[in-house]
């Protein structure tokens, strides 16, 4: 079976490009001297400004190596970079010293028992709170916005899962709305709120239902069998949760996945359990969540209504009633307001100001109104953003070096981009 240490340089530049986009797993693989069992999972991903490298956790290390003993009982280790990972596992596996390491011998200390070193009863750790519903309210809905009811939902699915010490299956939720009203947002945002509030590494997974539209196709969610393409590249659920088992999965317009699907996930969503290729996988501690832009216009009318009404109008509307029973919650995204899509307009140009290290002061309504009458509303926040970064790239780019840091006011008809004192 392939490993990184014998993987070819064309291997290594697809594992780290797919690393960008998930977690690839390489299940059995060898770990370093000094660790039992001597095999097992590892995974490598691309998580904001660092590379993680992940291994299955009930590995027990019996050797002097600080580094691998941390990662072994942690799960995880980071690194400034893709090669940075990869070089020192390749390292470890290989038994040579850090290049990075004093090389010089040190002499000799007597290190004095912790006891001596400090008072031990004096010492007071505040453990950090699990994150509230208000809390995990008032983060999402500054980032997704005229989704109040939504919102309040989520964070309280999210909230509640993470208090249990010993959940009995994921969370789960079915997120029913036009594209572009904020549900991808939301459970990217919720992945990043819960790694920041929480003492646990949590990861985001995005899957797009419309590529298991075939029945044949299903089975790629859980791992292809092995000699079929896609085996051992970490590009499924089962690879995913193996991984982290503390992951926002989203399952996009699961309404264009075929109807096996929804049937192969039911013992999953009952039980938290999966099956892959390597064994079953408690995915007990995992979030699903489920997005819909079937029966959009539909179901508005009922967006603030009670759940018994919403299950209704689903099993009314062709949802199989086994799964909207599995539901936790149905949360109904709103189509935005003229008001909210202003807000968000200026939002994102509030982003891609912020992104070349400039602040924003000051932008002209003509500005805005312009930039929205021929924005992408419909396409989502993502296509929007891009738009703006089209738009206003050049300029921002332009402006000489000495004047980053400082504040940017957006003019009106030409757009010109113009620097003001940073307490404008």
């Amino acid at each position: 079976m392939s490993n990184l240490m014998t993987a070819t340089p064309q291997t290594i530049a697809t594992v780290e490009r797919r690393s960008r986009t998930t977690c690839v797993v390489y299940p059995d693989h060898p770990l370093p001297e000094g660790c039992e069992p001597d095999h097992a999972d590892i995974g490598i991903e691309k998580h904001g400004e660092q590379t993680l490298l992940h291994i299955r956790r009930g590995a027990v290390y019996h050797g002097d190596d600080n580094e691998i003993r941390d990662w072994v009982a942690t799960g995880t280790r980071g690194f400034p970079s893709f090669r940075d990972g990869l070089g020192w596992l390749r390292r470890r596996l290989a038994h040579e010293p850090d290049p990075s390491a004093q090389k010089a011998s040190r002499p000799a200390i007597d290190r004095l028992p912790v006891e001596a070193v400090t008072d031990l009863d004096k010492v007071v750790i505040d453990p950090k709170p699990a994150p509230t519903p208000q809390f995990l309210d008032q983060k999402l809905s500054g980032q997704v916005l005229g989704q109040e009811v939504a919102i309040r939902g989520l964070s309280e699915l999210a909230a509640y899962h993470i208090a249990k010490p010993y959940p009995r299956r994921p969370a789960s939720a079915l997120l029913v709305g036009a594209t572009g009203t904020g549900k991808t947002l939301a459970a990217e945002q919720l992945a990043a709120h819960l790694t920041e509030t929480t003492d646990s590494q949590w990861s985001y997974e995005r899957l797009d239902m419309s590529e298991f539209s075939e029945k044949h196709s299903v089975a790629r969610l859980f791992g292809a069998p092995p000699g079929y393409i896609g085996y051992d590249d970490g590009r499924d659920l089962a690879a995913t949760l193996r991984a982290n088992p503390k992951t926002v999965v989203l399952l996009d317009e699961i309404d264009k996945a075929h109807p096996q699907l929804w049937r192969s996930l039911m013992n999953l969503m009952d039980a938290g359990r999966l099956g892959g290729q390597g064994g079953d996988i408690d995915a007990r501690e995992a979030i699903l969540l489920f997005t819909s832009n079937k029966d959009a216009a539909a179901i508005q009318p009922l967006a603030d209504a009670d759940d018994q009404r919403l299950r209704l109008f689903l099993r009314d509307h062709g949802y199989p009633p086994e799964i909207v029973a599995r539901m936790g919650r149905i949360l109904v995204f709103k189509p935005l307001t003229p008001e909210i899509t202003t807000r968000l307009i200026v939002l994102t140009i509030q982003r891609v100001v912020e992104s070349f290290g400039l602040q924003l002061a000051h932008v002209a309504p003509e500005a805005v109104a312009d930039l929205t009458n021929r924005a992408p509303l419909h396409s989502g926040a993502r296509d929007i953003e891009y738009f703006i970064e089209r738009e206003l790239s050049a300029k921002l780019a332009a402006l000489p070096i000495e004047t980053k840091d400082a504040s940017v006011r957006i003019d009106d008809n030409a757009m010109v981009m113009t620097c003001a004192p940073e307490n404008h």
